[in-house]
């Protein structure tokens, strides 16, 4: 995402920049070298052309070349956190030189992408100096024979290979452009899977908001024929299986099962973290896709099995879900 991030502030930075000093420049300078002389203008354009095929030629390849290099980037990354992440479990198991292994091929394929890239660079960048080149030659020799035979001055002359030259960059930043641009169009492409994904689990589009009176005869918390499963249907049982448990207010349950039975699950779907394959989870008498999350979720203290400390002070910590809350509070929540 860093990456993918960068190469896109590029292309919004610089990219945009020269594209629009480079037009500026062009109209600049063409005008008065056509003023000098149109012919000759017309000898230094004659490049252009074979510029234009070679970045058509290279532009395309220099997109897939970019999308494999950042993908190849993203999954090196996403080894080394993991290694880090879980350094205990790779030495407890001994596994290291398995994640080594494993790490050192994830580097060889970024490592031959990254050069097939570099190939590409390499070859178009130099193709349009030469062209540049080309065109510099022509005008020296052209312009050259012409001031020989007292059509051209020598400082008309003179000025014209100025100008020519104040084209020299322009031309030169168009193929590092083109490079900022497949770049940035690559890391956007995987940027907008990221941005244009949609949460499963959203706020419905009529909310109700209104609580159940502490007086109202319902139970507090209502499970009714919840059936849920992780993984698709297709086959396989599901994790709960039509599941009923009223709790009436002020009451405590505590739900004892073997590891992986679906305690935490159960748990988990009543601040909606995962939804009901069928049946329906209700708390205060609503059912919870009818309300907000923001609504559901303020109202559900959850302990989780894994243990979360924020970078802040203990007393934050304790009342991170609580914000504003008083040193009384947090001392008695202690």
């Amino acid at each position: 995402l860093v990456n993918d991030v960068t190469a896109v502030r590029m292309l919004l930075g610089p990219g945009i920049l020269n594209l629009v000093n480079t037009p500026v420049y062009y109209a600049y300078a063409l005008a008065i070298m056509l003023s000098l002389d149109v012919r000759l203008t017309l000898v230094a354009l004659l490049p252009y052309p074979v510029l234009l095929w070679i970045v058509k030629h290279y532009s395309r390849q220099l997109m897939e070349r970019t999308i494999r290099v950042q993908a190849g980037l993203a999954d090196l990354s996403s080894r080394v956190q993991e290694n880090i992440s879980g350094m205990h479990v790779v030495k407890a198991y001994a596994r290291s030189d398995f994640e080594r292994q494993k790490f050192e091929g994830a580097n060889a394929t970024f490592t031959a992408e990254s050069v097939a890239l570099a190939d590409v660079r390499g070859r178009m960048f130099p193709s349009m100096r030469v062209a540049a080149g080309l065109g510099s030659l022509a005008v020296l020799w052209y312009g050259g024979s012409h001031v020989i035979e007292g059509r051209l001055s020598i400082g008309d002359f003179v000025a014209f290979i100025a100008y020519l030259n104040m084209l020299a960059w322009p031309t030169m930043a168009l193929g590092w452009m083109i490079s900022i641009v497949q770049r940035g169009r690559a890391a956007m492409t995987r940027l907008d899977h990221v941005l244009a994904a949609e949460p499963e689990i959203r706020d419905p589009d009529r909310p109700h908001e209104d609580r159940a009176e502490p007086g109202e005869p319902r139970p507090a918390i209502d499970l009714r024929q919840v059936t849920f499963s992780y993984a698709e249907p297709n086959g396989h049982a599901p994790d709960l299986d039509r599941v009923d448990l009223q709790l009436p207010r002020g009451r405590k349950l505590a739900i004892v099962g073997r590891t992986g039975a679906g305690k935490s699950t159960l748990v988990s779907l009543l601040p909606r973290l995962f939804d009901v394959a069928a049946g329906a989870v209700l708390v205060d008498g609503r059912d919870v896709r009818d309300v907000t999350l923001a609504s559901l979720r303020s109202q559900i203290a959850l302990v989780t099995q894994e243990t979360v400390l924020f970078d802040d002070t203990i007393a934050a910590n304790i009342a991170y879900g609580a914000p504003g809350a008083s040193r009384e509070a947090i001392e008695a929540a202690a």
